[in-house]
């Protein structure tokens, strides 16, 4: 009885690490990066 008691509370802690990571890449960006947008080329590609 006790081996599967902690079987089960090995899995809990397996699917909550799981579902911790999925939520970590599926939420939205915090990151702060300026908007650049299209910069063009404005150097002499015959240089």
């Amino acid at each position: 009885m006790n081996t599967l008691r902690e079987s089960m509370n090995r899995l809990g802690s397996v699917i909550a690490s799981v579902v911790e990571n999925i939520g970590r890449i599926f939420k939205p960006n915090d990151d702060h990066y300026p908007a650049t947008g299209v910069v063009p080329f404005t150097d002499d590609p015959n240089a």
